[in-house]
């Protein structure tokens, strides 16, 4: 282990991912549970916000991407980081979404529209992020990675416009709960902020690295 690992200063850093797993786990345990899906409504707030947060990191990663591709490169590699970690926020909102599907359905419906659409937004988000970190060294590789990023934001608006068949338009705002409501955002606020730590986080030991 480094000396920089055992630093107060980087004992301290570990505070904000411990509060917000805690956080996050209280949320699960003693959120409201819903009317019709009774405790079902637990998993649903995993789920939504590790997707919400997991769009908005895309989101930032698209506009970054368009400053890299257009101004500057500088950014590169915050921009493959915010992208990655965003990617994982997605990819992992979907996998809790087939449990909850399965919690709350009795099975997971591949022919959902919103399925079908998370699916295809994470098998391309995946394959953005594994492009961008193939190419080749090259003056053109930061606007490459730049027009991936916004491309993939663009891609993943168009997918929002999908339909659904059981799934709810918005299992927060269709809730007549003020409680689920705060609490589906306070779940989002978190999974935010482990984001941002992350990306923090890999970026600072990178370039304490170089």
């Amino acid at each position: 282990m480094t000396e920089q690992a055992t630093t107060p200063r980087a004992r301290r850093a570990w505070i904000v991912p411990a509060v917000v797993i805690a956080a996050a786990a209280a949320l699960v345990l003693f959120g409201p549970e819903e009317r019709a899906l009774g405790a079902g409504i637990k998993i649903v707030y995993v789920h939504v916000a590790l997707t919400w947060a997991g769009m908005v990191g895309l989101g930032a990663a698209g506009l970054l991407g368009a400053w890299v591709f257009f101004s500057n490169s500088r950014w590169e590699p915050w921009l493959l980081t915010v992208g990655r970690v965003a990617t994982a926020a997605y990819a992992a909102g979907f996998v809790v979404s087939l449990g909850a599907e399965q919690v709350n359905w009795g099975g997971i419906y591949w022919n959902e529209p919103r399925t079908i659409g998370a699916m295809q937004v994470t098998a391309v988000a995946l394959i953005v992020q594994v492009v961008s970190a193939w190419l080749p060294a090259a003056a053109w590789r930061g606007r490459a990675r730049g027009l991936l990023s916004a491309a993939l934001f663009g891609f993943v608006l168009w997918q929002g416009r999908a339909g659904s068949l059981l799934h709810p338009d918005s299992a927060a705002s269709a809730s007549d709960s003020s409680a689920i409501q705060l609490t589906f955002l306070a779940m989002f606020a978190l999974c935010c902020l482990g984001m941002v730590w992350l990306v923090w986080y890999i970026r600072r030991g990178g370039e304490n690295a170089g």
